[in-house]
């Protein structure tokens, strides 16, 4: 095994859950781990009158300019929207890039890409000021990746939503709408990162991805 792959499969198996994921993600990296530079398509889908037996979101990425396309996609549970959909579709494209490798991230959603600039401080701030910002967990997760893989991510903005004739953009789409379907869903460790030094659970079981600082009290607090 080399050097990279190791890298990838460490950060996979700290931070995501369910092995299938792992799994699929883990022989993602590996047919990867040559490959540079990689663009990726990425879309998140969020339904709100969800049925029983589906997901309220789904995401999904393709990469664009290998020989052979590959691509990845799952649903989400728990505070949903499409933004966070987006953000998990970012995340796994990049826990499966090469380290030092120049990511090119291809996205319809501008919330994203302002989302990410903006959270590129999440080290300094305090963890109370950490658990306001919007799906701070996946944006820590986003970060460390970076961080560990030594990554170059460049953002480009997608003109047009579903269906713009942008063949990559519309698969994106397409994968992040069908994996709704699908009820295992990505989850993140948060207690392997290393800055998520407190974390707001709600039941004892839902980690938080936003919390006003009126409401923290009735929330309880976990230190790692």
């Amino acid at each position: 095994m080399t050097r990279s792959r190791s890298n990838n499969d460490r950060l996979i198996n700290n931070l995501i859950e369910h092995e299938d994921v792992v799994t699929k993600l883990q022989d993602l990296a590996e047919i990867l781990n040559h490959f540079n530079p990689i663009q990726f398509y990425t879309d998140g889908s969020y339904q709100n009158d969800f049925l029983n037996t589906e997901a309220p979101m789904g995401y999904g990425w393709t990469t664009s300019n290998l020989m052979v396309n590959l691509t990845h996609s799952g649903s989400l549970k728990f505070f949903p929207s499409s933004t966070k959909a987006e953000v998990m579709a970012i995340l796994t494209a990049l826990i499966v890039s090469p380290p030092k490798c120049d990511v090119f991230i291809y996205t319809d959603s501008q919330a994203a890409i302002d989302a990410f600039h903006k959270s590129k401080n999440l080290y300094s701030i305090s963890p109370r000021w950490f658990n306001k910002i919007n799906n701070n967990i996946l944006w820590s997760a986003i970060h460390h990746i970076i961080e560990q893989l030594s990554l170059k991510v460049k953002f480009i903005k997608v003109s047009g939503k579903a269906h713009s004739g942008d063949h990559f953009n519309d698969q994106a789409d397409a994968l992040a709408k069908a994996e709704r379907l699908i009820l295992t869903p990505t989850t993140i460790k948060h207690n392997h990162l290393p800055i998520q030094t407190l974390t707001l659970e709600w039941n004892e079981e839902i980690p938080l991805i936003k919390m006003s600082e009126s409401a923290l009290a009735p929330y309880s607090i976990i230190n790692e």
